[in-house]
């Protein structure tokens, strides 16, 4: 996907990697070695520090399709109050997007990737009212209940996996892979924009250098809101430089440890959009 700092998966719109608000694939994150995630924080020069947001789920089992159904929103919700769409199995093309001359040499190759089960992704991003009902605190900077949940390391992001996990409600949540957030974020689609930036994203332009409410600006086409801006989520993937060039063409879930790769870090301004599946 587009390489400018769309911040997304992973570094604050404030810094220099950051250019204007648009989704790109987590390559662009590990070369500055921030935390790559689901969602993005579309921005241009600056935005609010610290942001981002948990991830997907995935459903076990399911059949490749080359032409994947439409996703189907609306049909779970866990106790915290978590919505979820539901994403088909189905291939697209992975990295910088055709027409996006501003990608970072770790988004190339772009190539063809499968994915071969159908998973369920958070609708929104993990709000802070969420967080708070597990994690029994808020290290968010700016304060709503509405609002998603940020500065928190990956790491903490596993916690609150874990306690989700840990309550037994008959699905297996855990943060997606690269491959899985950009498949969902795409929808579809080969831009480097869900639409028209100002109407599908928070970025420098418009967010007044703060977070907002979750679901306020349009979603993509499988019925996300704020892929593009707001904040950044992790993913689960390591991180490789030239991963792109040998990654395997059916659910690739990035580098092992000790080739190359280096566990996305922690650290300030990430959070995530929180996902599920059943085991």
């Amino acid at each position: 996907m587009p390489s400018s700092w769309v911040c997304f998966c992973g570094q604050l719109i404030g810094s220099s990697a950051c250019r204007c608000g648009r989704i790109f694939s987590a390559t662009a994150a590990r070369a500055f070695g921030v935390g790559a995630g689901c969602v993005v924080l579309a921005s241009s020069s600056r935005a609010p520090s610290g942001l981002v947001a948990l991830c997907a789920f995935v459903f076990a089992a399911g059949v490749y399709a080359q032409k994947p159904a439409p996703a189907k929103a609306g049909g779970l919700r866990n106790a915290i109050g978590m919505e979820f769409v539901s994403i088909p199995p189905g291939e697209f093309t992975m990295g910088c997007s055709g027409n996006d001359g501003q990608c970072n040499p770790d988004e190339n190759p772009r190539h063809r990737v499968q994915i071969t089960k159908p998973f369920e992704i958070g609708t929104y991003e993990v709000t802070q009212a969420q967080w708070v009902a597990l994690m029994q605190t808020n290290p968010s900077g700016g304060k709503g209940d509405t609002r998603p949940v940020e500065t928190i390391s990956k790491i903490e992001a596993q916690d609150f996996i874990a306690k989700l996990n840990a309550a037994g409600d008959g699905y297996h949540y855990r943060l997606p892979t690269e491959a899985e957030w950009e498949y969902a974020a795409r929808a579809g689609k080969d831009e480097p924009y869900a639409g028209p930036l100002d109407q599908v994203a928070w970025y420098a332009a418009n967010s007044d250098d703060e977070t907002h409410p979750v679901g306020q600006k349009k979603p993509n086409a499988w019925g996300l809101y704020d892929v593009q801006g707001n904040v950044r989520e992790w993913v689960s993937d390591l991180y490789g430089a030239n991963y792109y060039s040998n990654s395997p063409a059916v659910d690739p879930t990035g580098p092992p440890p000790g080739r190359g790769g280096r566990g996305r870090p922690g650290g300030p301004g990430r959070g995530g959009r929180q996902g599920f599946g059943q085991h």
